[in-house]
């Protein structure tokens, strides 16, 4: 046997002995046992029943979960309560033997639940959405939307249960909701200074605004206005509280 055989054949050798086995119990109904050094698990999910898959790992020094995502199906596009596949993508980092299990629970329940106690200081109906749009939009899952009305104690459990399933765990803001149509609505946008000084303030009446629930409270049509109350005192507001930046108000 020629030396470059014998390299090649120790390369393999070296490949095949870091392989990792890990047996895959899933929920019961499947037992698989699988070398890899990767492993990908799809599961069914339907945001429109209150239940979810878990997993557990027996052995987490063994193998980790490395990434969770939802694959992308234009059959289901815009189809609310319409079932979508998660992927599982477990990595190893050792050799060895180690046991996935999936469990499908219930995500209402309070013993299972990842929202306990939560207090709502003014009357339903309210509006939640993510503090942080720019980690929000990470996230992708069934019947996402850019921000939610909420008309009950039980329907903002379910919402919050649902965001968080998918993965986060940042802050939201929750807020009164106040009725009204798009002619109801202006827009102020203000610059101030890092001498704390507001240098320009513009205001605009909302003609109409985006539908869609991804982007629901975007502006599609906007004309110009002038608030001269309301942009002093905000003007005042802003001087007080020793704001920098550019800000954005929605007046209703």
């Amino acid at each position: 046997m020629s030396r470059k055989k014998v390299i090649i054949w120790t390369i393999l050798g070296v490949l095949i002995i870091v392989l990792i086995i890990i047996s895959s119990t899933i929920s019961g109904s499947l037992n698989k046992t699988v070398i890899a050094k990767k492993l990908e698990i799809t599961k069914e999910i339907n945001a429109g029943i209150p239940y979810e898959w878990k997993y557990e790992i027996k052995d987490t020094d063994i193998v980790e979960c490395s990434e969770i995502y939802v694959l992308n199906d234009e059959n289901i596009n815009g189809k609310v309560g319409a079932p979508v596949n998660r992927n599982y993508v477990f990595r190893g980092l050792k050799k060895g033997t180690t046991t996935i299990t999936f469990k499908f629970v219930s995500i209402t329940d309070e013993k299972d639940s990842t929202i306990e106690t939560y207090k709502v200081n003014f009357s339903f109906p309210i509006f939640i959405k993510p503090a942080d749009t720019v980690i929000y939009s990470e996230y992708n899952f069934l019947g996402k939307q850019k921000g939610y009305k909420i008309e009950s104690d039980e329907q903002f459990r379910k919402t919050l249960n649902t965001i968080k399933s998918s993965g986060f765990k940042d802050k939201f803001i929750v807020q009164e909701y106040i009725e009204g149509n798009d002619e109801s609505m202006y827009v102020i946008t203000a610059y101030v200074s890092k001498n704390h000084q507001v240098k320009v303030i513009t205001a605009g009446k909302i003609l109409m605004h985006d539908r869609t629930p991804e982007l629901i409270g975007n502006y599609s049509a906007i004309t110009n206005a002038y608030i001269e109350d309301f942009s002093l005192e905000l003007k005042k507001f802003l001087e007080n509280i020793k704001f920098t930046g550019i800000g954005h108000f929605d007046v209703e």
